[in-house]
């Protein structure tokens, strides 16, 4: 076959509109994911009783010793009230924050994790950013490599994006959808995301892309806040052309 009559196959350009799909959910989304990330800093912030300009930037998440202590189970060994395999309430010798702030945020992103136990991924955040900048303690709620060098939604992929939704259930009350179980739209669409970009084939079938458009303009028009953005409602007006 030569190369136009690859480029006109049907099931490939369905393929091509369906990593546009993604790009769309991407610029709907982007401003979203910044402005509830950030309410949602704040929310932490004030939950750890933080005074504006009272800032820590000397603790490390390796020595950073958190509020919660282990316990030990009916052999006497130490384990996590979290569930966490290697917490550092584990380990002695571990230092509390000299400001009482770092260990009070990280507290939080644990109860906020929706994973069972809460696996925060640590390798993405600079703990001394904490206090300042919203997305480093956002980005411990992506469970992949590759984001610590990000510092706004506009750097980070939709894999990454909802990831951040899946991931932080206190980002819940923004959403009117629900977000329990694997099945919710989110976890979906990012599952059809991985489908997409690993293709072996690089075809969509008809109906799935329909399904895929679908299920995006589903999130853009989430009722509670999303659907009243207009940064949503272009990304949707585009979505709509692509069928």
């Amino acid at each position: 076959m030569d190369h136009q009559s690859e480029i006109d196959k049907r099931k490939y350009r369905n393929w091509v509109r369906g990593g546009l799909a993604y790009k769309y959910l991407k610029q709907g989304l982007e401003g979203f994911a910044d402005d509830v990330v950030k309410k949602e800093h704040n929310r932490i912030l004030a939950a750890v009783i933080h005074t504006p300009g009272n800032n820590c930037n000397h603790c490390c998440l390796r020595n950073l010793q958190p509020l919660h202590t282990c316990k030990r189970d009916h052999t006497g060994k130490k384990t996590c009230p979290y569930g966490l395999l290697y917490c550092n309430c584990l380990h002695g010798k571990k230092q509390r924050c000299p400001t009482n702030i770092c260990d009070g945020i990280m507290e939080e992103i644990l109860k906020s994790h929706g994973s069972l136990p809460p696996q925060p991924y640590w390798r993405n955040t600079d703990i001394q950013k904490w206090c300042t900048e919203p997305w480093e303690v956002a980005k411990c709620y992506i469970n992949a490599p590759g984001y610590s060098d990000k510092t706004k939604a506009a750097d980070i992929d939709i894999y990454g994006l909802l990831h951040v939704f899946i991931n932080n259930t206190s980002l819940y009350s923004h959403l009117a959808c629900s977000m329990t179980g694997s099945s919710n739209i989110f976890t979906k669409v990012r599952g059809r995301r991985n489908s997409i970009f690993h293709s072996p084939t690089m075809e969509m079938e008809d109906t799935e892309l329909t399904e895929c458009v679908d299920d995006i303009i589903a999130i853009l028009e989430d009722t509670t806040e999303l659907k009243m953005r207009k940064d949503a409602q272009q990304a949707v007006t585009n979505l709509n052309k692509i069928l």
